[in-house]
This record gives structure tokens, sequence and C-alpha cells, in this order.
């Protein structure tokens, strides 16, 4: 499929759906990084670390889970 497409060799293709998914996920990470940002601004008690710690962690878990199949590689 890559000869047909014309990718180049650093190229790689990858479906709609997984582009979506991946930005959804780049998406919720910057939001969490925020959201802890901003509230550990308001309040930084261990409890307050604690959550934060928890919120990044199952967001970050979610990256990390996340893969990426291209559907042709460039040659």
């Amino acid at each position: 499929m890559a000869a047909t497409t014309g990718l180049a060799p650093d190229h790689v293709l990858i479906t709609r759906t997984t582009m979506d998914e991946w930005r959804d996920i780049v998406y919720r990470m910057a939001s969490v990084i925020e959201d802890v940002e901003q509230d550990l601004e308001v309040s930084s008690t261990l409890k307050d670390y604690t959550e934060a710690f928890v919120h990044l962690h199952q967001t970050a878990a979610a990256v990390a889970r996340f893969r990426v199949e291209p559907v042709a590689v460039g040659d």
C-alpha cells in the first residue's frame, strides 16, 4: 500500500479514527495537567497532591495503553 500512496520513507499512514483518538487522549492529558496546576495553586496539602497524582496517573495510564497501528509505512 505504501507504494500506491506515494509515502516517503519516513512517513506512516494511520486511520482517521486512530488520529482522532490520539488527539482526544492528548487533549485530555493537557486538560488534566492544567486542572492539577490550578487546583494546587489554590491548595497544596498532602491530600491535594495525592488527589492530583491519582488524577494524573489515571490519565497517563490511558496514554500509555494507547497503541497506534499503522495502515502503511513508507518504503
